[in-house]
């Protein structure tokens, strides 16, 4: 059992209260009824439910490749400690980097011929939560391949 809410007299009535933080889940209401200022007994007055805790969501996310750079650009969201930008690479490794929770953006020198697939952005809250990550794929940018006069005729 943990603080009090209300002192009553009376055998029914409301109070207005604050969910403490935690897991979700189901939560009681406990009533200590008292004869003469010594607890008798404890009842359950109600109980209720409440939805998990969530972490901030990064939205707005773009990336932009230019030679070797790669700029990642997101909209900047409240209560956040840093940002996580993970690059998913074409060989599979997965350089992550931790951006500070003033930032909007981060960009990324890739090694020359070296492509990425993939990159996230995920805001970590000051409450340690991750939230919704932000994820874009980046398209293939492959070079056409010329036009053969031999064999592409109209």
């Amino acid at each position: 059992m943990s603080a009090g809410i209300k002192a009553s007299s009376h055998a029914s009535g409301q109070a207005r209260f604050r969910v403490a933080p935690g897991p979700g889940g189901r939560r009681r209401i406990l009533a200590v009824v008292s004869i003469d200022g010594f607890p008798s007994r404890t009842q359950t007055a109600t109980s209720f439910r409440v939805a998990p805790p969530h972490g901030p969501v990064v939205t707005g996310a773009q990336y932009r490749v230019k030679g070797t750079k790669l700029t990642i650009r997101w909209r900047r969201v409240g209560s956040v400690a840093r940002y996580e930008v993970a690059v998913t690479l074409r060989h599979g490794m997965l350089p992550q980097y931790m951006i500070p929770a003033r930032a909007d953006s981060a960009t990324v020198v890739l090694a020359p011929g070296v492509k990425a697939r993939r990159v996230t952005v995920a805001a970590m809250g000051k409450n340690g939560l991750t939230g919704t990550v932000a994820t874009a794929k980046l398209e293939r940018t492959e070079p056409k391949p010329k036009p053969n006069p031999k064999t592409d005729r109209i």
